[in-house]
């Protein structure tokens, strides 16, 4: 069962803040977030709950939300490429990259599987989802 999960957010690229998620400090993927509806920084519990966003087929309809985040709610890890696609939520992704062109926003790629390998690594040795896991979230 995992024991914790580590959020590493790097430098914010504008509109997308990337970072890096850890499960008991194995790197698993990266992640993209909106800048603008970004959650603060510190310890927070990952609580499965029920989504109706895209979830890799075998996770359909189930998500991690992050709890406690003071005056919000529905902050969750979901499946999503760009940071137009997030409302406060972080999503797991395979490569966070950049466009060459100069005013170009940073987004990320395979979303989809990037939360397959997430969901993954949060089974326990049964098979069965984690929950209450605690997270971590830092700026680096």
């Amino acid at each position: 069962m995992p024991n914790q999960v580590l959020l590493k957010r790097f430098k914010d690229c504008g509109s997308a803040t990337p970072g890096a998620l850890y499960i008991d400090g194995k790197h698993i993927c990266f992640t993209i977030e909106n800048t603008e509806k970004i959650f603060p920084a510190g310890g927070y519990v990952l609580r499965l709950t029920t989504t109706g966003r895209t979830m890799p087929n075998e996770y359909r309809g189930v998500a991690y939300e992050v709890l406690p985040v003071e005056g919000r709610t529905h902050i969750k890890s979901h499946v999503a490429n760009f940071h137009y696609q997030l409302e406060g939520c972080f999503s797991p992704n395979m490569h966070v990259g950049k466009d060459i062109k100069e005013d170009a926003e940073v987004y990320g790629s395979s979303s989809k599987p990037a939360t397959k390998l997430f969901m993954d690594a949060m089974k326990t040795e049964s098979g069965a989802l984690a929950d209450n896991v605690p997270l971590w979230v830092v700026e680096v």
